[in-house]
């Protein structure tokens, strides 16, 4: 099996662990602090890392700040939808990202949507509709 697959599959199982955990830390003590405590072990894992790998940050980049900040306010907003919600629709909901992603790099980078990847994305909002029911 080829290297990004087996990655990819370790990122779905963790990211499915990720949305239950979450929920079930939501329904023990509200989504601030599920949150702050989720927080600080994300930087604890980040600050291993960085021990691990040590990468060499050449300079600041902009975009790396812009995606920080909007991934952090995402989360808090996921954490406030699971207190709020289902986690068997907020989960599924939330993961439908890649659409604004796939939207984004047409409009901006210019790159192509191909036709599966049109159908993929109203079967993905489909499925969400029939989900919401």
């Amino acid at each position: 099996m080829e290297e990004w697959l087996v990655l990819s599959l370790v990122s779905m199982l963790m990211w499915g662990l990720w949305g239950f955990t979450g929920k079930v830390a939501v329904d023990g003590q509200g989504w601030s602090s599920a949150f702050t405590i989720a927080s600080i072990s994300a930087i604890l894992v980040t600050l291993g890392f960085f021990a691990y790998q040590r990468p060499p940050i050449k300079e600041i980049s902009w975009y790396a700040i812009a995606a920080g900040a909007i991934g952090t306010l995402g989360t808090i907003a996921y954490y406030l939808a699971l207190e709020k919600g289902r986690a068997a629709i907020v989960v599924p909901l939330t993961a439908l990202y890649p659409g604004i992603t796939i939207l984004l790099s047409f409009l901006v980078l210019g790159e192509k949507i191909t036709f599966y990847q049109s159908v993929g994305i109203i079967l993905a909002m489909a499925s969400m509709v029939l989900m919401s029911l």
